[in-house]
């Protein structure tokens, strides 16, 4: 009969692949999210530790989170490295189409004043 061997992983390498699944796992929400709000910023941490270099102020990082207001506060999401460029893009995009729709009604505005204007004969 053969022996099963000690398990060793280090609790931390299982803390950080469990980080990754998580991240995976919500990137579907943060993609649906970033379609209508929310921004990504850096941030810099403080991991606790009473002997890091991040007690002494050299914080790790730039970690990148997906920050957005909801009803019941800000909330923000990990964001791992290689998904970065594919929120980037989403954000930009919104963006973009937000400006063109400020655009468009700008747009119609000053058509309605002139309308109102011709009919009127009033400047408004």
């Amino acid at each position: 009969m053969k022996r099963k061997g000690k398990d060793v992983t280090s609790a931390k390498s299982v803390a950080r692949k469990s980080d990754a699944k998580n991240s995976a796992d919500y990137l579907p929400k943060i993609l649906a999210m970033a379609r209508y709000q929310g921004s990504l910023q850096e941030q810099w941490v403080k991991c606790g530790k009473t002997n890091c270099k991040c007690s002494r102020g050299q914080l790790h990082g730039p970690y990148i989170y997906f920050f957005v207001s909801l009803s019941d506060g800000l909330t923000k999401s990990y964001v791992r490295h290689a998904d970065v460029p594919v929120i980037r893009a989403i954000v930009a995009e919104r963006k973009r189409r937000h400006s063109l729709f400020q655009s468009q009604i700008k747009q119609a505005n000053d058509f309605l004043r002139q309308m109102i204007r011709a009919a009127v004969g009033v400047k408004i």
